[in-house]
C-alpha cells in the first residue's frame, strides 16, 4: 500500500524535476523511482539512521513523519545541490504523503457512509475530524462504463468531472460515486452541466459512461437512501431509448419502479405475455406514440415520418405481439414488457 502511494507521488513530481530521484526503504529496496527500471532493486548495506546519507552517487534524505524514519528520498548526484534537492523533495513528499493519507481516510469514511455502516454517535464528529464540510450540499452521481477498463473510466471522470478542491470521488465495485458540492439554487444547472459533460467525455474518450444523478443532500447522513435513487436513475440511463447517458432521479418514471423488481417477478410477468424479440426501432416508435397520447399525426411529426409509415409500424407491432398500441392499455403493456426485457438484459452485462 505504501509503495503504491509513493509511486503515485513520484509520478506527480516527475515532470517538474529532471534528475533521477525516488524513495528507498530501510532494507535498501527502491519502492518508487522516476526511472521505473530501478523499482524493486536493492542497494546493499543501505542505512537510513542519519538525516543525510551519501550513497553510491546519490544524495539521500530521510522522510520524517514524527517517528523513526522508514523511508528516504534519493537524488542522483554527489554535489551540494543534490543534497539540497533531496532535503526539499523529502519535505514535499512528507507533506504530500500526509495529505494522501488524510484523503484516503475521508474516502473510507464516505464509503462507509454510502453503505450505511457509520455509527450515529460519532458521525458528525468524524466529519469534522476528517475535514469534510458539513455545512454544504452535495449532489450524488453514480457512474458505470461499458466496454472499457475501469482505470480509463476513473481517469476520465477524475480529470473532467471532478473539482478536486470541493468534490469527492469514490470507487465501489464496478461503479464510481461522485459527490458534487453545490448550492440548492444551482442544482438544476449542475444537473444539466453533468449531463452535457458526460456526453462530451464520451465523445472525447470514445467510451460509454452512464450516470444516475440523485437528489440534492443537505446532510451526508442520508447518502445511502439517496444513492438508491441514483442507482435507479443509472439503470434507466443504461436502458434508455434513444440513448441518454445521464438521467436524474426525478426522471425515472415507471422504469425506475420496474428496475427494483426482483428478476423472478419480471420473468413471471413476461411469461404471461406473448414473447417477441426486442426491436429498437419499434420500441422507439411505440415510446413516441405513447408520449404523443396515441395521436398518430402528432407522433408521426415527432418521428419525422408520414402517417402511413407510422400506421405500418403499429400494425407490425400488433402482428408480432398481439398488442394494439392504438389502445392505451395495450400501449402501456407493450412499454412495460420492453422495459422489463431491457432491465433483465442489462443485469446480464
Amino acid at each position: 500500500m505504501e509503495n503504491r502511494k509513493y509511486r503515485k507521488i513520484i509520478t506527480r513530481l516527475r515532470a517538474s524535476y529532471g534528475n533521477v530521484f525516488g524513495i528507498i526503504n530501510r532494507t535498501g529496496e527502491i519502492c518508487a523511482c522516476s526511472d521505473e527500471s530501478r523499482i524493486g532493486k536493492t542497494v546493499p548495506d543501505f542505512r537510513i539512521d542519519d538525516d543525510y546519507v551519501q550513497e553510491q552517487g546519490f544524495a539521500c534524505c530521510a522522510v520524517t513523519s514524527g517517528s523513526a524514519p522508514q523511508y528516504a528520498v534519493f537524488v542522483q548526484g554527489e554535489e551540494a545541490s543534490a543534497k539540497r534537492d533531496a532535503a526539499l523533495l523529502a519535505a514535499m513528499i512528507a507533506i504530500m504523503s500526509e495529505d494522501d493519507t488524510a484523503e484516503q481516510d475521508r474516502r473510507q469514511f464516505l464509503l462507509e457512509t454510502a453503505e450505511g455502516k457509520t455509527q450515529d454517535g460519532d458521525f458528525y464528529g468524524r466529519m469534522k475530524t476528517l475535514g469534510i464540510n458539513a455545512s454544504v450540499c452535495y449532489l450524488p452521481v453514480i457512474l458505470r462504463c461499458r466496454g472499457v477498463n475501469y482505470r480509463t473510466m476513473y481517469q476520465a471522470v477524475d480529470s473532467l468531472l471532478t473539482d478536486h478542491e470541493h468534490d469527492h470521488l469514490l470507487t465501489r465495485g464496478d461503479q464510481l460515486i461522485l459527490l458534487k458540492m453545490t448550492r440548492p439554487a444551482e442544482e438544476k444547472d449542475l444537473q444539466k452541466k453533468i449531463m452535457a459533460d458526460i456526453q462530451a467525455l464520451n465523445r472525447q474518450y470514445g467510451i460509454e459512461i452512464f450516470a444516475g444523478i440523485g437528489d440534492l443532500m443537505e446532510d451526508l447522513y442520508v447518502l445511502p437512501g439517496n444513492l438508491q435513487n441514483a442507482e435507479r436513475a443509472l439503470i434507466c440511463a443504461e436502458i434508455s431509448d434513444p440513448v441518454r447517458y445521464a438521467v436524474s432521479a426525478s426522471e425515472t418514471g415507471y422504469a425506475g419502479l420496474l428496475s427494483e423488481l426482483p428478476e423472478e417477478i419480471c420473468r413471471a410477468y413476461l411469461s404471461t405475455q406473448k414473447d417477441f424479440a426486442l426491436d429498437e426501432e419499434m420500441a422507439y416508435t411505440a415510446r413516441k406514440f405513447l408520449a404523443s397520447e396515441l395521436n398518430i399525426t402528432d407522433a408521426a411529426k415527432e418521428l419525422f415520418i408520414n402517417r402511413n409509415t407510422l400506421v405500418y409500424r403499429l400494425n407490425k407491432i400488433q402482428k408480432e405481439t398481439g398488442l394494439d398500441l392504438k389502445k392505451f392499455e395495450d400501449a402501456m403493456t407493450y412499454s412495460i414488457i420492453v422495459t422489463m426485457k431491457k432491465i433483465l438484459k442489462n443485469r446480464e452485462k
